[in-house]
């Protein structure tokens, strides 16, 4: 996982959703929380998904079939989120860019109308509310997109 600080945002997707993220009563960072809609099509924002994504793998705490090393992010976020899939990565950070970590919504083929969800919430900013507070964030979008 990188230090997002010293770099430049993550780049948005065209027209993508951006907002405030609201918490819970009595949750909070410290700071203001933005969720983004980044671009799924871009390198950097590949490569950190798939970053976290091995990083989490190596902890334990999620089993995939990637075994992403650096190289060629697209070809590996693809087998991981396929195109048809249609997947949206939201960015969850600090106003200076700091990425806290991401969401990713897809569908399925094998289950229309559905949304698969997947998540990771950097070390530093676990159990305080993140995940909670992206996550209905997330699905309150979704519905509203259905409406």
């Amino acid at each position: 996982m990188s230090n997002r600080s010293s770099r430049p945002a993550l780049p948005r997707a065209p027209s993508g959703h951006e907002t405030r993220l609201t918490f819970s009563e009595g949750v909070s960072l410290g700071r203001p929380v933005t969720v983004r809609e980044l671009d799924p099509a871009d390198d950097a924002v590949a490569h950190e998904v798939l970053a976290d994504v091995m990083a989490e793998h190596a902890a334990g705490t999620v089993t995939t079939f990637v075994r992403y090393r650096g190289g060629h992010p697209r070809r590996w976020f693809d087998q991981l989120y396929p195109p048809a899939c249609r997947p949206r990565v939201l960015g969850l950070s600090f106003p200076d860019g700091t990425l806290l970590g991401w969401i990713t919504a897809t569908t399925s083929p094998g289950a229309p109308g559905q949304a698969v969800l997947g998540m990771v919430v950097r070390e530093p900013y676990r159990d305080r509310g993140l995940g909670t507070a992206a996550i209905l964030h997330v699905a309150a979008l979704l519905v509203g997109e259905d409406a």
